[in-house]
Order: C-alpha cells, then sequence, then structure tokens
C-alpha cells in the first residue's frame, strides 16, 4: 500500500462528509438551545477545520498502517484487485455486524439506561441526534468516525505496540483495537458537555458502554476485513437507531 494512493481516494470521502455532516449539526445544535438556523456561510471554516484536520490525522495513520500491515482492501488503489467485489465483502460483513450490534445496544440504551437519565439529558440528546438527519449521522459516524478511530488512531496504537514488543501478534492486535474503542468511548463525553449535558453517570455509562461495544466490532472488521467494512457496520448502526426512533415516535 502506498501512502498517497490510499490518501487518494480517502479524501474526497473526507471533505464531502465533513460537508454534510458539520451544517446538518450547526443546524441541530442551534435548534436544541433555540436559537435561528444559521445560514451555510456559518458552516464554511467548522468544515474545513474539520475535514482538514481529519485527513492530517488520517495521514498520520496510513504512515502507521503501511508500517504494522493494516490494509483498507477496495480503497487502495494499489492494491492490484479489483475493487468492486473487496467493497461488496466488506459492506455485507460491516452491515451484518452492525445490525447484531444494533441489536444489542438499542435495547440496552432505551430500555436499561433509559430510566437512569436526568430527563433533560435523554431529551437533549436524543433532540440533537434526531435533528441531524440520517445523512449527517453516516457522515460523522460512519465516515469521518471511522477513519480517525479504526483506521488512524488503530494503526498508530499498534505502531506503538509494534515497536514495544518487536512484533504485530494478538496482544498488540486487542490492545489496538480496544484502544481505539475507549478513546472512542471517551471522545464523546466532552461533546455532550459541550451541548449543555448533564453528565451523570448514567449518560457516561451508556456513552462508553454502547461507543465502546461498536468500536470493539468496528475495530475488528477494520483489523481483519478492511476500513470499509467497519464504515458500514457504524452506518448500519444509525440506520437501525433511525428506524426504533420512527418507531418509538
Amino acid at each position: 500500500m502506498r501512502d498517497g494512493s490510499l490518501l487518494s481516494r480517502l479524501a474526497p470521502l473526507v471533505v464531502l462528509a465533513a460537508a454534510v455532516a458539520v451544517p446538518s449539526q450547526i443546524r441541530a445544535v442551534a435548534a436544541t438551545r433555540g436559537m435561528p438556523a444559521p445560514g451555510w456561510p456559518a458552516a464554511i471554516v467548522p468544515t474545513a477545520v474539520l475535514a482538514t484536520v481529519v485527513l492530517l490525522v488520517a495521514w498520520i495513520g496510513t504512515l502507521a498502517a503501511v508500517r504494522v500491515g493494516l490494509r483498507a482492501p477496495g480503497l487502495d488503489p494499489s492494491g492490484g484487485a479489483p475493487a468492486l467485489p473487496l467493497l461488496a465483502r466488506q459492506l455485507g460483513w460491516g452491515g451484518l455486524a452492525g445490525l447484531l450490534v444494533a441489536l444489542a445496544a438499542l435495547p440496552f440504551y432505551y430500555g436499561v439506561m433509559r430510566p437512569l437519565f436526568a430527563p433533560e439529558a435523554f431529551e437533549m440528546t436524543e433532540t440533537v441526534r434526531r435533528a441531524m438527519g440520517l445523512p449527517a449521522r453516516i457522515a460523522m459516524g460512519g465516515v469521518l468516525e471511522e477513519v480517525v478511530f479504526r483506521w488512524a488512531a488503530l494503526a498508530m496504537i499498534a505502531w506503538v505496540g509494534m515497536k514495544a514488543t518487536g512484533g504485530v501478534g494478538p496482544g498488540v492486535e486487542w490492545t489496538s483495537i480496544l484502544g481505539a474503542a475507549l478513546l472512542f468511548g471517551l471522545v464523546h463525553l466532552p461533546a455532550a458537555a459541550r451541548l449543555g449535558v448533564r453528565m451523570g453517570p448514567a449518560l457516561v455509562l451508556a456513552g462508553l458502554t454502547m461507543n465502546g461495544a461498536l468500536g470493539v466490532v468496528a475495530g475488528w472488521l477494520s483489523w481483519h476485513r478492511g476500513l470499509v467494512a467497519a464504515m458500514a457496520a457504524h452506518a448500519t448502526v444509525h440506520v437501525a437507531w433511525v428506524v426504533v426512533e420512527a418507531a418509538t415516535g
């Protein structure tokens, strides 16, 4: 895998995802706070900043991925094999895994954790998530977060583990998967706090548990099947979540 060849495929995907996710997120937060929705110029700078940061992280992660043997089948044009069959297999694996995660995580969230939330915290997080819309949720979670956590963070942790142990064995693999999943869970907490959500123990536990579970599954998929499989799993969870939201009102 050549660094530039993969980044040439990731770059337009990241830019498009940021352009879809950021304006929707800004409008959703404004609506939750009772503020008028800002016009599209307000999203230009945040979109550019996010896309730039994600691409920089992706580039650093790709440098590490080359050294630890992490691959992105179908996205890396230097791989030689036809891209479509590789992508189709990953979409199948990711879709199935994401459905299984959703079947476990969503009943846990609504059945076990929801009664423990402060009512205003639950309502605020629900409102922002629903207001973003499915395309923005897939763009932010299924694309941008997967590039950062299941590609870059996974590869960088594995590179550190390889340097520390002299190889990339199961221990380094699972340290990387679990470490990236933990980072993924933790990064959602300050994001919720910035919305003004009161960070009670139930909300912290739900965030770490649900995001951590998805992170472990998506990390395994990225390591063994490819980055697109991890993206598909994350996107499928959001699709299932929208179905549940529509059913519950």
